[in-house]
């Protein structure tokens, strides 16, 4: 139940906190500027993806899999926190330093989900059957994908 209701909140937030919409649209909206717009766009599926390339190795030798999910994860998702009020304290005056610190914030979500996201998929594919598993992802998906 953990593992469904896990998977079911980080999707609705991340439909929501889409990194396909939002960054670029965020970005579009401040500058116009279409490299900026096309770089807000890429880097979240950039900087998720390097962290499991080097992460991987060391969490598949692991014994113990939950540390590796909740270090990275819990700093990963609460990162949004101090960012969003660093956002409000700069206003729209710096502009510059406002996209600065969002895609920070958006970096340090990538690289926390990338590495934790390798231990969770682990446990997930160790602790259920197939059948169970494969009902988990049909109603995560169900649940995640009405907008």
């Amino acid at each position: 139940m953990a593992l469904a209701g896990d998977y079911v909140l980080f999707g609705v937030a991340f439909a929501i906190l889409s990194p396909r919409v939002l960054p670029p649209n965020f970005v579009d909206q401040l500058t116009g500027d279409p490299v900026l717009v096309g770089l807000a766009g890429l880097l979240f599926s950039v900087v998720w993806m390097m962290p499991q390339l080097l992460f991987a190795p060391y969490v598949n030798r692991a014994v113990r899999k939950k540390p590796y999910i909740t270090i990275p994860a819990f700093p990963a998702r609460v990162i949004f926190i101090p960012v969003g009020l660093l956002m409000i304290a700069i206003g729209p005056a710096s502009v510059g330093l406002l996209i600065l610190v969002f895609l920070s914030g958006y970096v340090a979500l990538a690289v926390g989900d990338g590495c934790s996201v390798i231990p969770w998929m682990d446990i997930l594919g160790s602790s259920l059957n197939n059948r169970l598993r494969g009902r988990l992802f049909a109603w995560s998906q169900a649940a995640t994908g009405v907008r």
